[in-house]
């Protein structure tokens, strides 16, 4: 998944999640060359993940975990015309209400295998 502007506009990605989740991890390349990256939740939780001004070709994993379930967050860049990957996305869920490999009392783990039957896990929108 690729987000950004290489249009000169800073960007907003943002996730719907079809669950409340209090975890949350992905891996963030080429990122923060020209402003800072930063993680917001529908629940009020907002943090830098990585700070302005990282080289070409960066790679930063970032893992959060909050005291509040969200349904909502977003990948906000400040920068200008700075373009990024965002891939590896981990989204913890409430146990007992998963179908996967490990049956419906299965354990945290990838989007995946632990995804609603037949229902996408989050859904994604970039806004310039």
């Amino acid at each position: 998944m690729i987000a950004g502007s290489n249009t000169g506009n800073p960007w907003t990605l943002t996730f719907t999640l079809r669950q409340p989740t209090t975890a949350i991890g992905f891996d963030l390349t080429d990122s923060a060359e020209t402003g800072d990256v930063h993680f917001i939740t529908d629940a009020g939780d907002n943090v830098t993940v990585v700070s302005c001004c990282r080289p070409t070709g960066n790679v930063v994993f970032f893992g959060f975990i909050s005291d509040h379930p969200f349904t909502i967050f977003q990948v906000v860049s400040t920068g200008f015309g700075d373009g990024a990957a965002i891939d590896q996305v981990t989204v913890g869920l409430q146990l007992g209400s998963l179908v996967g490999p490990a049956g419906p009392q299965g354990p945290v783990g990838p989007l995946g295998p632990l995804a609603r039957k037949g229902q996408p896990v989050l859904h994604c929108r970039v806004a310039p």
